[in-house]
């Protein structure tokens, strides 16, 4: 009786393994092929998007009327690539700067990049002809340079797009953004991704 049992466990044991076995062969073999597969150009669509040549006006996005009340845009040394970065700072106002995205066709698709930090750090790709931000994001205030990431699409009313950058203060207490690296680069699909090889 104790051999039976034994036998029965080895066998359990045994056929656990090969179905483990099995199962390990078949997920290894299994690939997931992307419906999309993009090259990123390497022509970046931003002029000066490091800010080392900047010397533009800033504008007040929101036009709170008050008396105590500054924006400003200036070079910052505190900067995540290059000498310099975007300093926008704010009080009872809503300092923001553009950058026009070059080149501009909507039928491509985009992929965004920059660096920020700061008490409430907001971009918006402002697309013209749509009249709206495709999209606009408040992100979490960073003390230390973070990247932020997206891909831009458009529609058959595009007709244009700018890059906004903020800080926005409502009240006496003054905000400050800074702002780098500012990338917009054109993704190129590749036709066949099933004979693509890619890596995570």
């Amino acid at each position: 009786m104790i051999k039976i049992r034994k036998i029965r466990y080895s066998f359990v044991a045994i056929l656990i393994i090969a179905i483990i076995f099995v199962v390990i062969s078949i997920l290894g073999r299994y690939t997931i092929v992307p419906n999309e597969v993009y090259l990123v150009s390497g022509n970046n669509l931003i002029e000066d998007g490091s800010f080392e040549m900047f010397n533009g006006t800033v504008g007040d996005c929101c036009r709170i009327e008050s008396e105590t009340a500054l924006i400003y845009a200036t070079k910052s040394i505190d900067c995540y690539e290059g000498n310099f970065s975007l300093n926008l700072t704010s009080e009872n106002r809503c300092a923001c700067i553009n950058k026009r995205v070059r080149e501009f066709e909507n039928s491509d698709k985009h992929l965004l990049t920059f660096y920020f930090k700061g008490d409430n750090p907001k971009f918006c790709n402002w697309v013209y002809g749509d009249n709206k931000c495709l999209p606009v994001r408040s992100l979490d205030q960073k003390k230390e340079w973070t990247e932020y990431k997206e891909v831009l699409e458009f529609s058959e009313q595009s007709l244009s797009s700018a890059i906004y950058f903020y800080a926005n203060s409502r009240g006496d207490k003054i905000y400050t953004n800074l702002y780098d690296d500012l990338q917009v680069r054109k993704l190129i699909p590749i036709e066949n991704p099933e004979d693509y090889e890619y890596g995570l």
